[in-house]
């Protein structure tokens, strides 16, 4: 149980255990969260939840003349994705804070677009956090949130997991939701994206 409460708030060695378990585990399904993104060199974009920085990497890749930001509660996580991002960094292309979803420090209307990974359940107020991150996305942004929920026993439960997040988007008020799912290994990943309104 120890172990596991790592993945939320990574402290420590074992912190860095789980920073390096989620570069290797989390690397496809970033790729995959990613592409409900437009794909615009330019846009500004928010991840919650960055972790060891490989999303931040990808997105950074996907939106080279633009701008990615994250915010993850850990700063032993700020400490692994500003190694992983020095580059991006130091050129003015990435910017990482520490902070939770109940209160983003960012600029109103910055962003284009924001996501998530293996994140939103373990928010304390999902609800409540999707409405702050459209505090700081612009009008007809997308949201995404994705989860692979590696508890789960079969599609079923992860088609579960898909419409409880499909409702905290649509009571967060949130347009235009779809849930996707991908076959992954060892369950089932799903994805839920909205348009912020």
């Amino acid at each position: 149980m120890q172990f596991k409460r790592q993945f939320e708030n990574p402290t420590g060695l074992l912190g860095r255990l789980a920073g390096f378990l989620m570069a290797h585990m989390n690397k496809n399904i970033n790729v995959w969260t990613l592409s409900f993104l437009d794909p615009e060199p330019h846009y500004k974009v928010l991840e919650i939840g960055y972790g060891p920085g490989i999303g931040i990497r990808l997105a950074n890749k996907r939106f080279p003349q633009g701008l990615v930001a994250g915010l993850d509660i850990s700063e032993l996580m700020k400490e692994a994705a500003s190694r992983r991002n020095h580059e991006a960094i130091a050129a003015g292309r990435v910017e990482l804070k520490v902070g939770g979803v109940e209160n983003i420090p960012f600029q109103p209307h910055t962003f284009d677009g924001a996501y998530t990974v293996n994140s939103i359940q373990i928010w304390p107020d999902p609800v409540a956090g999707l409405i702050n991150i459209k505090t700081v996305v612009k009008q007809g942004a997308k949201v995404v949130a994705t989860v692979q929920p590696r508890w789960a026993k079969s599609d079923n439960e992860v088609k579960c997991v898909g419409d409880k997040i499909v409702n905290q988007f649509q009571s967060a008020g949130y347009q235009d939701v779809e849930m996707h799912f991908k076959k992954a290994s060892p369950m089932s990943i799903v994805c839920v994206t909205g348009i912020s309104q």
